[in-house]
């Protein structure tokens, strides 16, 4: 389907990113968002991997601590509260496999 605002010998405009770019909070959602990746594949949900549970754990928590440090740094208070909530959730998860 075209579109319809399409004005023929017009060229695309670029598009304007909302989020900074290049910045520090840029590099922590990256950097966290490769952690909880890591931490997924070498878990239970991932691979597998018996005896692992626990850097599951780590990195997910290292990643909700990180992506709600980027959204309070962004002002966005839906990141802050679903990786609070994640934060909270998974602090439990860490006294539970480091201590229970």
């Amino acid at each position: 389907m075209k579109n319809k605002n399409y004005i023929p010998g017009d060229t695309p405009k670029r598009m304007n990113y909302v989020t900074p770019k290049y910045d520090v909070t840029w590099y922590v959602k990256w950097a966290v968002s490769i952690i909880l990746l890591f931490g997924v594949a070498i878990g239970p949900r991932g691979a597998g991997l018996t005896g692992y549970e626990w850097v599951d754990v780590v990195c997910s928590w290292i990643g909700a601590v990180g992506w709600w440090w980027v959204g309070y740094k962004w002002n966005d208070r839906a990141m802050q509260l679903v990786n609070g909530v994640f934060t909270f959730v998974l602090t439990i998860g860490l006294i539970r496999v480091f201590f229970g």
